[in-house]
């Protein structure tokens, strides 16, 4: 058991982000592809976000755990989808997000504003036939006469 004193001279241990020499090819290519994407989607607000490089190669480092395992097409989903909410008004898709995108990416352009198309079409049910329903009916009176028998009313 270690003192505390010896615990609490010591700096704690930090999971560094992800660098690039840690990556392979094509997990570096889709970290470049998705910001080359998410520039793209506001230049300005881009720009006000990663003002230089040195910004950017941080986040690019920071947010690379989470986005080297998409492919290109996964990507392109979800920053549809980032576009078709924007272009719908969805509060919030103004604002150029790095969480938000990643989630649309994850879940397959499925975000806050999409619903979440995990039910299918309501197909209303057919009408029985008019002898399942006198059949039914007569069924009902024979029990709630029997019912009636039991507490002699």
């Amino acid at each position: 058991m270690k003192n505390i004193s010896t615990v609490l001279s010591q700096p704690p241990e930090l999971k560094r982000p992800m660098g690039s020499d840690e990556l392979s090819r094509e997990q570096r290519d889709s970290v470049a592809y998705f910001f080359l994407r998410l520039s793209l989607l506001n230049r300005e607000q881009y720009d006000r976000q990663f003002p230089d490089e040195k910004t950017e190669a941080l986040a690019k480092r920071e947010y690379a755990a989470h986005v080297k395992d998409f492919t290109r097409e996964e990507i392109d989903k979800g920053m549809a989808a980032y576009h078709e909410n924007r272009q719908a008004g969805v509060g919030g898709f103004q604002f150029l997000d790095v969480d938000r995108a990643i989630g649309l990416i994850r879940n397959g352009g499925v975000g806050e504003g999409n619903p979440a198309r995990i039910h299918k079409l309501f197909k209303p049910l057919a009408l029985p036939d008019k002898n399942a329903q006198e059949r039914a009916r007569k069924s009902g009176e024979s029990e709630l006469a029997k019912m009636r028998g039991m507490f002699d009313l």
